[in-house]
């Protein structure tokens, strides 16, 4: 095991000991809640982004209801994005073998 990582995980659960482990991670669960929305919101972009770059499926879905990257400006922006479910998806993969 890497020196560095054995210090971490000691430093971590002599940490959980002494605060009776109230927190796993102290600087996450204590953010501000603006801080950690700004932080979701951040995350949440990059999983769009890899999601839309990534599936034709979810390209597709975004492109039709007009949603585009840019769009997801403010935490309450998450609503807006287009939905799915399983029919959906299902129905998509009928009609690509219909297609072949």
């Amino acid at each position: 095991m890497d020196a560095n990582l054995f210090t971490q995980i000691v430093r971590k659960e002599i940490y959980l000991m002494e605060n009776n482990g109230i927190y796993w991670n102290p600087v996450l669960e204590t953010l501000p809640r603006e801080r950690l929305r700004q932080l979701q919101l951040k995350k949440f972009k990059r999983v769009v982004e890899w999601v839309y770059n990534s599936s034709p499926f979810f390209k597709k879905l975004y492109s039709d209801n007009g949603f585009k990257l840019e769009d997801p400006n403010r935490y309450e922006d998450i609503q807006e994005i287009p939905k799915t479910d399983k029919g959906k998806k299902a129905a998509e993969r009928r009609e690509l073998r219909a297609r072949s």
